[in-house]
């Protein structure tokens, strides 16, 4: 399936990490063109595919066009991007927009925007938990705290009979949270792409003493958490120019 040559075979999570130095965007590249094959489909076969953190909707421009039958539900908390993505996809009945952070329950919680010492910005950086690794130098920082309601995605009925072809995760360290919201649908769940945290790392703020977030899931905690649902890492793309162990994942029901 894979060009073993480029994935070295990483016996502690049981999965195949890959060598390139920009490997976070080797894997999610395939990640989204190859997952079909994994769940035992063609491209046109595939009918549903779940955003978490859709943020300005790159993603969703992919799957319209590769899978010309999927529905797409996206999911963004800030009230501000979620209307970007109204005003770009509003009118496609293909894509159903919900303004909320998935998380473990539902109801209403702050949201931690970043802005960065150099430019202001730190785009798709913001999440649920709290940022702390300014405190040791790193140049991102809150910038200002928001109100957003969260929802389970076990209390949404339109997903509660569906096969879920693919569900992508992007919530800078929440990613365990969306999944303990989820555990009914992840029955029905065939692949995944989770951005991922390992413990191995250079600098002092990616410490797992210390957490970036306060309270962030490491790459061990959704090993354990998957393997409860036959859901299995395969490949890990992890940046290995900065090693600052983050990255991205593709998981495959075993």
């Amino acid at each position: 399936m894979i060009e073993k040559d480029n994935y070295t075979f990483n016996e502690k999570y049981n999965c195949y990490f890959c060598n390139d130095g920009r490997a976070y965007e080797t894997v999610e590249n395939y990640a989204r063109n190859n997952f079909a094959k994994y769940a035992n489909k063609n491209d046109d076969e595939i009918k549903t595919i779940l955003v978490i953190g859709a943020y300005n909707g790159q993603e969703i421009n992919i799957y319209l066009h590769k899978y010309k039958n999927a529905t797409i539900y996206a999911f963004e908390p800030i009230y501000d991007v979620f209307q970007n993505l109204v005003n770009t996809f509003g009118k496609n009945e293909r894509i159903k927009l919900y303004n909320f952070a998935v998380a473990d329950f539902a109801g209403e919680s702050n949201f931690y925007i970043l802005s960065s010492n150099l430019n202001n910005t730190a785009d798709g950086s913001s999440s649920l938990l709290e940022f702390q690794a300014d405190k040791l130098g790193h140049n991102y920082k809150i910038g200002k705290v928001v109100k957003v309601k969260t929802i389970r995605l076990d209390d949404i009925e339109e997903l509660s009979d569906k096969q879920i072809d693919y569900m992508q995760v992007d919530v800078q360290g929440a990613e365990l949270l969306v999944l303990k919201g989820s555990t009914k649908t992840l029955k029905n769940v065939n692949t995944l792409m989770l951005e991922v945290k390992t413990e191995e790392f250079t600098e002092p703020w990616d410490s797992p003493d210390f957490q970036m977030y306060k309270g962030m899931c490491y790459m061990q905690d959704l090993v354990n958490f998957l393997t409860n649902f036959d859901i299995k890492p395969y490949l890990v793309g992890v940046d290995n120019e900065s090693k600052n162990g983050q990255g991205n994942s593709f998981w495959i029901r075993s």
